[in-house]
């Protein structure tokens, strides 16, 4: 079984949903099947965590740029980027439960970006904490706080 779950893993998980089917439980792959659910999981954790990361990147330019030549454009994409956000969460609910994690380990991610993106080098202060709380992160409204 390891075998075909090395070289062809579409036929692996074929057979796997086969064996199950059957109620051959003898013969399933549990270490491996166990294995692909806690990273499908973990994938749906990790893009969430990079949409929320775009949203606060956004966020942050929103509030703290004068470049209004850009503001439509960072609209635009936090507004997609909240609805990927909300897809995910209507798709998998239990994620809102882990979403004061998600946003915290994102933070720090945007404010590297939001740093680069500040021109000639200048460094600016931005908060080690995220200043955005989880219902402005996820209400387009929010960005019209400038």
């Amino acid at each position: 079984m390891n075998e075909t779950y090395d070289h062809d893993f579409v036929r692996w998980a074929d057979e796997q949903a086969d064996l199950l089917r059957a109620g051959r439980h003898s013969e399933v792959d549990f270490e491996h099947i166990l294995l692909e659910l806690q990273e499908m999981a973990s994938a749906q954790k990790v893009a969430l965590q990079s949409a929320l990361r775009g949203v606060l990147v956004r966020m942050f330019n929103l509030l703290s740029s004068p470049d209004s030549e850009q503001r439509d454009r960072w609209e635009e994409d936090a507004a997609e980027l909240r609805a990927e956000i909300l897809f995910r969460l209507d798709e998998a609910p239990s994620l809102r439960q882990r979403l004061p994690e998600l946003v915290t380990n994102a933070w720090p991610q945007a404010r590297v970006t939001i740093q680069k993106s500040f021109d000639g080098g200048q460094r600016v202060h931005i908060s080690t904490t995220c200043p955005f709380s989880i219902a402005e992160i996820l209400e387009s409204e929010s960005q019209e706080v400038v």
